[in-house]
């Protein structure tokens, strides 16, 4: 949507040497390109919702998330930069013999999380 909003409101730009992708967006132009681009979407969205337009909300959504092969050369160095998942562990609390409420935290792992599980149940 913002994409298509014209005005280079976004941009993409692809360096092949250095594998990198960047999106540009001109912060001048939120007000005056965006912000509409973003309103007239959300409009047409909710028309298509409140008169049951299946065909036509069905129509858009194909053509927001249809993959073109310019955004297909990008995909090689987007999974080059991927980071890592984050991983929210939860840390318990649990009274001490003493009535003082202790805190254990767990690492951001996959074994901390199954040792908060453990803990917990």
């Amino acid at each position: 949507v913002l994409l298509a909003a014209g005005q280079d409101f976004v941009k993409l730009s692809h360096d092949a040497e250095k594998d990198e992708v960047c999106v540009e967006l001109d912060p001048s132009l939120i007000e005056s390109v965006g912000r509409p681009a973003l309103g007239r979407f959300l409009l047409q969205l909710n028309v298509y919702k409140s008169t049951a337009d299946f065909e036509a909300a069905n129509a858009l959504f194909s053509s927001l998330t249809s993959v073109g092969e310019d955004m297909l050369a990008l995909r090689p160095a987007v999974l080059a930069k991927r980071a890592p998942k984050g991983v929210f562990v939860q840390p318990n609390t649990t009274i001490a013999a003493d009535g003082q409420v202790v805190l254990q935290e767990y690492p951001a792992t996959p074994e901390g999380m199954v040792d908060s599980f453990l803990d917990r149940f």
